[in-house]
């Protein structure tokens, strides 16, 4: 019987025999994924090995060291057709040889190191394995992508501005203002920036008229409001029952007890038709306890604001 002729060897992925070469010159070409080992006791033929990868100019290789591990990792930076020859592909290649070489025996190496080179045709992607010690390079052929073009530094180009006419830049400009105008309203910043200052205000006590005293600063949007006792402020129980004896109104008595009593009262800020714009509570508690006490609060002015009122209540917006 005659022999049988042996299979021919293996291609398009299976062995070291990589499939048949693509047409045309590499237009681009590029690796990634990561190379893992233990970690040999003199790490210095491992940088000379890394060292010669990165001298290839087809790629930048990163080694990194930790604990009994050593690691590479290929930068994704593509490299143009016209800076890949043989002379670079071989100097890698020997270059990771030396590195592998460097393996402790036995160790075991995970590698997902891959070189993907795109041709006119075709694309061929090349996976770096190692088996017993040895380095073993996996190739498969198929189409060029449109992720594989996509790549290519000569195709992200700028995109050239688009021209705008004169009309439609003074629209944009129009559009631009407007809703800077709406966003700086909505935040309070036109208040801020343009609301009634102390001497715009009138100060009006109401009910505690010559029983508290205020005194009014502005800054930057914010009114700071002291209360302090008045002329009037009842200075013991018999005075605040005299006062309260001689009110006219619900109103006066409510204000007398409010002040002897340390109770709380409301500030005000009103517009030029009496609508609240703002009312913020405080209580008057250090007035009772010492003579020279006061009473600070704040609150945000508004162009708006005309008056600035001491009441018994909060009033409506």
């Amino acid at each position: 019987m005659a022999d049988v002729p042996p299979p021919p060897p293996p291609t398009d992925g299976e062995g070291d025999v990589p499939p048949k070469e693509p047409e045309g010159a590499v237009r681009l070409l590029w690796f990634d994924g990561i190379l893992d080992a233990p970690r040999p006791g003199d790490t210095e033929r491992l940088r000379k090995g890394v060292a010669r990868m990165n001298s290839s100019g087809l790629g930048r290789v990163d080694l990194s060291v930790d604990g009994g591990q050593f690691s590479l990792l290929m930068e994704e930076a593509v490299t143009p057709g016209d800076r890949v020859n043989e002379a670079g592909r071989d100097e890698l290649r020997a270059g990771l040889e030396e590195v592998i070489a460097q393996v402790p025996e036995g160790g075991v190496v995970e590698s997902t190191l891959r070189c993907t080179e795109v041709f006119p045709e075709e694309t061929r992607e090349t996976l770096f394995t190692v088996t017993g010690g040895q380095l073993r390079m996996l190739a498969r052929l198929r189409p060029v992508s449109a992720q594989d073009m996509d790549r290519d530094p000569a195709r992200q180009r700028i995109v050239p501005p688009i021209a705008i006419g004169r009309r439609a830049l003074l629209l944009i400009a129009v559009l631009f203002l407007v809703g800077l105008g709406l966003t700086a309203w909505r935040a309070g910043y036109l208040d801020r920036a343009f609301g009634a200052g102390a001497e715009d205000l009138e100060q009006n006590a109401g009910a505690f008229e010559d029983l508290l005293k205020m005194e009014v600063e502005s800054s930057w949007g914010k009114l700071l409001v002291k209360i302090r006792r008045g002329e009037r402020y009842p200075k013991d129980p018999a005075a605040a029952k005299a006062l309260v004896d001689a009110a006219t109104s619900s109103a006066d008595r409510a204000a007398v007890n409010a002040v002897a009593d340390g109770d709380s009262i409301w500030i005000r800020l009103e517009d030029a038709d009496g609508k609240v714009l703002a009312a913020v509570e405080t209580d008057l508690r250090a007035l009772v306890t010492a003579e020279d006490g006061e009473v600070e609060v704040k609150l945000s002015s508004m162009i708006s604001a005309r008056t600035l009122r001491l009441a018994l209540d909060k009033g409506k917006k």
